[in-house]
């Protein structure tokens, strides 16, 4: 499969059953960071506008103004939504690579449950927290594209054939 046929596989494919392969992981995580640059792009192109509008940097006359601020609305919807659709696939995506190393769904929680610490316990230090939050993000992704996963069949399924 090519890398557009595993992305929108796994963004239709939203279940926890199987396991998913290291190509798989990988591929989803590079979608999902592009789309995260594409997002911000999106979102801060049209606040850039607004703002050389209102501050009279760029001559514009009010109903465009208005037509960008409705827009970057717009962007902003679509963008929220499609944010709780990637929560549900990165869980999936992430528990069934946990799968394909033989181990539960549920110890995906443990990175939810460090975050959960890192926040109540470092709430005034905002780059420890910070810190330690995207350490847990960077452990989880190394381990999904670093370590191989059981050859043949486990409990949990088939290799993945993608």
């Amino acid at each position: 499969m090519n890398y557009f046929q595993i992305i929108k596989y796994e963004m239709t494919n939203l279940t926890l059953d199987g396991r998913a392969s290291k190509k798989e992981y990988l591929y989803y995580k590079i979608f999902r960071f592009l789309f995260g640059i594409i997002s911000i792009i999106c979102i801060f192109l049209p606040l850039i506008i607004l703002f050389a509008g209102y501050k009279k940097f760029i001559p514009m006359p009010m109903w465009l103004m208005i037509f960008v601020g409705i827009i970057l609305f717009l962007i902003v919807t679509v963008l929220s939504f499609l944010g709780f659709w990637f929560i549900i696939a990165d869980a999936c995506i992430a528990v069934r690579r946990l799968h394909d190393f033989e181990y539960s769904g549920w110890y995906y929680l443990v990175f939810f449950a460090i975050c959960f610490i890192a926040q109540s316990i470092f709430k005034e230090n905002l780059p420890v927290m910070v810190l330690l939050s995207v350490g847990c993000c960077l452990v989880e992704f190394c381990i999904g594209v670093f370590v191989n996963g059981t050859e043949g069949s486990n409990e949990y399924g088939e290799k993945s054939s993608l």
